[in-house]
């Protein structure tokens, strides 16, 4: 077993020498947006537009054919027209979102291929031998983007795996939009990540909840995005839903510092927080591992796959009739994975190329060539001939307690107070200990389930206060006996 993963963890070294990873370089990246930018303002000139580039090639982990994907952010009343106009890409046609007046604009600017993706609303063109995805939204919307490029940070083997897991992933056809009933390549980042960070000890901390002596999860270092406000309205699939992009970019990883076992741990010297796991498997093994994970071990049928919550959480509510659900780490009411409806083609693959690997194979011929991977299911190998699998231990954190933002309450007089009210909507869930406001329409709310675990208890996504809509983000989950008093 050692030496199949030896070889397998060679193999995959040398062949990622050769296969690198591409970061659109700031150049690049800044002419590719000023083109976009200049068809934008020449054809809606009174228009507010704010570009941010996101997605794989900031993040480095695509190929020179990976598209870059921009948001534009407009004023929030002509982004609102996108949920409250019916079908506002087609008919809303002086917007500058509006499909049927763009495409032909931009076929008339030299744009040759020209798609729109409806499940978020985003469109793709070629054009100059360069390759954009744009859309509209807010710009907390990419913020995702930057808590995947502060994980590469946290370990060498992070963006190693990602991108192994992307090679696979477009050898096998695995990546495809929610209006084709896939997962995009997102979604299987957020796979490996949560993965990463389930391990038992963990490759990865978890960057959303790092301060485990404190409810608030409170951080020291003024200028951690954690301090920021995180919180707002996106759109999803034409409707606002809620959001809380928020994380601790003040971990830093450090190789030189004694081993964190479970959490971050501050530096003796200048008290910065950094990270150095003491989990030592390869990139190899860990791969291997994800594959059996996901293809053997993980319960689809009960509990989504969750970044946020190390590793697994329980299914929200509106995803019961989900074969598969891979919890957005920031709008925790979306799932990844919503559209799916045949989970088990994609856990084939996953079980399929496990076995062939174990089997001895290399990791290129099985990306590629063995047809019909799905049908292989052979823990021991395709010819049963290797040992039982041991699978990299995981670990489960406890939790009696989670926090969770209520956004969008409607405005109440000076004096008013939805507090009894909130009360009362969860009492049939649990108990809830403190609410902090954030603005004068988010709150902060600090509850205990009557269950005494928080990682099983199931919330709504939404609620009803004087007739708004008000969305629920959960942030995390902690153990009420640990936090200092």
């Amino acid at each position: 077993m050692f030496l199949l993963v030896f070889v397998f963890s060679v193999v995959l070294i040398f062949f990622l020498f050769f296969f690198k990873p591409v970061q659109i370089t700031i150049r690049s990246r800044l002419r590719v947006l000023e083109d976009l930018r200049a068809f934008f303002r020449h054809h809606w000139p009174g228009y507010y537009m704010k570009f941010t580039p996101y997605g794989s090639l900031v993040s480095g982990l695509g190929f020179n054919n990976t598209f870059l994907n921009v948001n534009i952010q407009l004023d929030d009343p002509d982004l609102q027209r996108l949920v409250e106009v019916q079908n506002a890409y087609a008919n809303d046609v002086t917007e500058p979102f509006c499909k049927n007046a763009s495409i032909p604009l931009l076929h008339r600017a030299g744009v040759e291929k020209i798609s729109f993706d409806s499940d978020i609303g985003s469109f793709r063109l070629k054009f100059s031998e360069r390759a954009i995805e744009y859309n509209f939204n807010k710009e907390a919307f990419t913020y995702s983007t930057n808590l995947i490029n502060h994980y590469l940070t946290m370990d060498p083997r992070v963006q190693k795996l990602l991108f192994v897991i992307k090679l696979f992933g477009r050898g096998r056809n695995l990546f495809a939009s929610q209006v084709k009933h896939g997962i995009r390549y997102y979604g299987y980042t957020v796979l490996a990540l949560s993965y990463l960070s389930q391990l038992d000890p963990p490759v990865i901390p978890n960057l959303q909840h790092i301060n485990h002596s404190s409810v608030d999860d409170a951080c020291s270092f003024e200028t951690c995005f954690s301090k920021s406000k995180y919180w707002d309205k996106v759109i999803f699939k034409n409707q606002n839903v809620g959001i809380a992009a928020r994380y601790h970019d003040c971990v830093e990883y450090n190789s030189q510092l004694p081993e964190t076992e479970y959490y971050v741990q501050p530096d003796p010297v200048n008290g910065k927080l950094y990270w150095n796991s003491k989990n030592k498997a390869s990139v190899g093994e860990l791969f291997l591992d994800f594959l059996h994970y996901y293809g053997y071990r993980f319960d689809f049928k009960n509990f989504a796959v969750s970044l946020k919550f190390n590793g697994k959480t329980a299914k929200n509510s509106n995803w019961k009739n989900h074969c598969m659900a891979i919890e957005d780490p920031f709008m925790t009411t979306t799932n990844l994975a919503s559209t799916v409806i045949e989970a088990g083609k994609i856990i084939d693959v996953f079980k399929g190329a496990f076995s062939i690997l174990r089997g001895g194979t290399c990791f290129e011929y099985m990306r590629k060539k063995v047809p019909e991977l799905s049908r292989h299911d052979a823990p021991e190998g395709v010819n049963n001939d290797r040992p039982k699998y041991i699978p990299l231990s995981g670990w489960t954190q406890l939790a009696t307690s989670k926090t969770f933002l209520l956004i969008g309450l409607p405005k109440l007089e000076a004096d008013g107070c939805y507090c009894d009210r909130i009360s009362n909507l969860f009492s049939t869930h649990g108990k809830i200990n403190r609410m902090l406001d954030l603005d004068c329409e988010t709150k902060q709310v600090f509850f205990s389930p009557d269950t005494g675990d928080a990682t099983t208890v199931v919330l709504p996504s939404t609620i009803m206060l004087n007739g708004s809509l008000v969305h629920l983000v959960e942030l995390y989950n902690f153990n009420i006996s640990s936090i200092k008093s």
